[in-house]
C-alpha cells in the first residue's frame, strides 16, 4: 500500500502493516526502536489481541488526544506489546466504551 493510503480505510479494514506505518508516522523516540521483525511480531499480535478495528481506535485515540503520550511516557512500537495491554491498551479502550 502506498503511504498513508490506510487512512483511508475503514479502522476494521487496518491490517497490522497500516497499524505500524500509522505509529511510525506518529512516534519520534528512537529511544524505542525495535528490529523489523520484532515490530511486526509487536503488532501482529496487537491486531489479534484488539479486533475489529479496536486496536486501531487505541492508536488514533492515543496519539491524537493524548499527543502520543500515555501516564507521561511516549507512546512508541514497544507500548503496544502484550505485556503493557494492561497499562495501556485496556484502559484506553475502557474510555472508548464509555
Amino acid at each position: 500500500m502506498t503511504a498513508k493510503t490506510y487512512l483511508l480505510k475503514a479502522d476494521e479494514d487496518w491490517d497490522w502493516q497500516d497499524l505500524r506505518d500509522y505509529v511510525n508516522t506518529k512516534h519520534h523516540d528512537e529511544t524505542y526502536l525495535v528490529s523489523p521483525e520484532r515490530e511486526a511480531a509487536i503488532f501482529k499480535a496487537f491486531i489479534k489481541r484488539w479486533p475489529d478495528g479496536q486496536g486501531v481506535r487505541i492508536a488514533k485515540i492515543v496519539f491524537s488526544q493524548y499527543y502520543g503520550e500515555w501516564h507521561g511516557r511516549p507512546v512508541s512500537p514497544v507500548t503496544f506489546r502484550k505485556d503493557n495491554d494492561v497499562y495501556f491498551a485496556e484502559p484506553i479502550h475502557e474510555l472508548l466504551e464509555r
